[in-house]
């Protein structure tokens, strides 16, 4: 999980987070087991609404400029907004219930520092919320694919071929872990202590991955229930996984959403199982993964 150990770059607007019961419409198209096409960026049920101001991001990429001038849309003049959390413009879908919001998340592929160049993060802690009470997270949103850019994996395959060194074998699995043609978003639950990671904090993640069949500007709902994350315990940046039943009562206090690899590791994390000897890929070009997300809504369900 990322460990913001620099300023937050945070932005204040309102949110609408939903406690109610939901049900699942049987006409909406489903994806896969989590995310299905909906008819907007709001939920159908919008009783029992309550409104937090506990929406914000944070952004690397102003800061380091050297660091990620090979992004697309790179521009210190306008201070990269497009990699900022904004309001969209006015559109048919913008209403009062929606968040309407919009950010370019950007995920590095080869180095570990700074991997999450950005990424949106909720405040959760007014909600009582805990691992086990968690019934369901639903969020709407839309993927802008002109937007977005996935390296190809050709492109991945020449750079180490032809930077790391002879003797290295470039693996095709290693090659797959870091790349595919599929977007792939990274959600995390986090309890206390999620900003020192040199102290222990118990996560909830998912990775969510985008097939190509997504409808191009269409809305999806991602759903997911407890059983739905993969629970853990962190410290330093190693895991150690929770089984659910063990933390039910820790708190949820926040999510953070991010761009990722299909492995949500970059290369340097899995260079360590290459086999070859002292690889040093600190000059190695890097990749970005640049993946366009507009919220819609975001609703919460407890037990």
């Amino acid at each position: 999980m990322l460990i913001r150990r620099y300023q937050l770059a945070l932005v204040s607007l309102m949110s609408v987070v939903l406690i109610t019961t939901t049900f699942v419409s049987c006409s909406a198209p489903l994806i896969n087991q989590n995310l299905k096409v909906v008819s907007s960026c709001t939920a159908e049920d919008q009783s029992n609404n309550l409104t937090l101001n506990g929406l914000s991001y944070w952004h690397h990429i102003s800061r380091y400029p050297n660091e990620f001038s090979r992004l697309r849309f790179f521009n210190p003049e306008t201070e990269n907004e497009k990699y900022t959390l904004l309001p969209v413009s006015p559109s048919k879908f913008n209403k009062k219930t929606c968040i309407n919001q919009d950010i370019i998340l950007v995920k590095k592929v080869i180095h570990n520092k700074r991997q999450h160049a950005n990424g949106i993060e909720m405040d959760l802690s007014d909600l009582q919320l805990t691992y086990g009470n968690l019934d369901s997270f639903k969020m709407r949103f839309q993927i802008d694919r002109p937007l977005s850019f996935t390296p190809q994996v050709s492109s991945l395959t020449s750079i180490l071929q032809r930077q790391l060194p002879s003797q290295t074998r470039v693996d095709q699995i290693l090659v797959d872990k870091l790349l595919n043609q599929n977007m792939t978003l990274k959600l995390v639950f986090y309890g206390h202590n999620h900003s020192d990671h040199k102290t222990m904090t118990v996560n909830g993640k998912k990775l969510v991955e985008l097939l190509p069949n997504l409808p191009d500007g269409a809305w999806l709902e991602l759903e997911l229930t407890n059983t739905d994350l993969n629970t853990y315990w962190e410290k330093d940046w190693q895991g150690t996984a929770a089984p659910l039943a063990d933390i039910i009562d820790q708190p949820i206090l926040g999510f953070i959403l991010m761009a990722e690899t299909p492995s949500g590791k970059t290369l340097e994390s899995l260079a360590k199982n290459m086999d070859s000897n002292g690889i040093d890929i600190k000059d190695v070009d890097e990749l970005f993964i640049e993946t366009y997300i507009r919220l819609g809504s975001i609703s919460i369900n407890k037990k």
